[in-house]
């Protein structure tokens, strides 16, 4: 049995908060909380790529609050914190195996921010001591 396991904090602004979506398995689930979120998805095959997504659905342009100086202020978005494959913590490597495409079709990497509506899509192959080592290596180049 695989196990992936996500931490996912919420940014939120003072009267609204992020709205975000997961698909795993062909089945989509919306999260309304405004609460820190942990998500769990299991599968039986090792051998079997398995995409884990999330998304961003309901940000709009005032969501950023610019101040003054031109720093962002206040930003509605959602940060994935932590994952966790069977245990292990391969979230440095999330660049490696997670990709975030905006709905203007930009890829960005973002190492788990979420700052635009958009999805990032996490694929899941093999062990993980054979995923971790293929993050170092790619690292490398």
């Amino acid at each position: 049995m695989q196990l992936a396991r996500f931490h996912i904090k919420k940014q939120k602004l003072v009267d609204k908060h992020p709205d975000l979506r997961y698909t795993s398995q062909g089945s989509t689930v919306i999260l309304d909380t405004d609460e820190e979120l942990i998500l769990e998805f299991t599968w039986p095959d090792a051998h079997i790529e398995h995409t884990i997504e999330i998304s961003l659905v309901n940000k709009i342009s005032r969501d950023t609050w610019i101040n003054e100086s031109g720093e962002v202020a206040a930003d509605l978005s959602a940060v994935v914190d932590k994952i966790e494959f069977n245990n292990f913590d391969i979230t440095n490597y999330i660049n490696s195996f997670g990709v975030f495409k905006t709905t203007r079709n930009q890829t960005l990497k973002t190492h788990g921010y979420m700052g635009y509506n958009g999805t990032y899509s996490f694929k899941f192959r093999y062990n993980p001591f054979y995923m971790r080592m293929m993050c170092f290596v790619s690292n490398l180049k």
